[in-house]
């Protein structure tokens, strides 16, 4: 639980720059996004695949994480317009996140 009160802060000033989370109803479109997939994971599609900083030490700390599946089967039902090259190594858990 973040105590800091940034709770929704990347929800919210990635809405105000005009890219909200997919499935945001607070900061997004007002409405469901995606929900007539099955499946859609009911939740904010918003995943930390790398995280990396520098300790009180001076060590240097990263961890990674590939999409979560529920999210995964999420992406591989959208439609793609256009482009949408980098999504496959997304959808089938292949993305370096190192």
């Amino acid at each position: 639980t973040i105590h800091s009160g940034r709770t929704h802060q990347i929800r919210c000033h990635l809405a105000y720059i005009g890219h909200p989370v997919a499935g945001d109803l607070r900061y997004g479109s007002g409405t469901p996004c995606c929900h007539s997939q099955s499946s859609w994971p009911g939740r904010h599609f918003l995943h930390r695949s790398r995280l990396a900083f520098t300790d009180l030490a001076g060590e240097r700390r990263a961890a990674a994480q590939p999409l979560v599946l529920d999210l995964r089967a999420a992406l591989a039902e959208l439609t793609v317009i256009r482009g949408g090259g980098n999504l496959k190594p997304w959808v089938d858990g292949e993305m370096q996140t190192a």
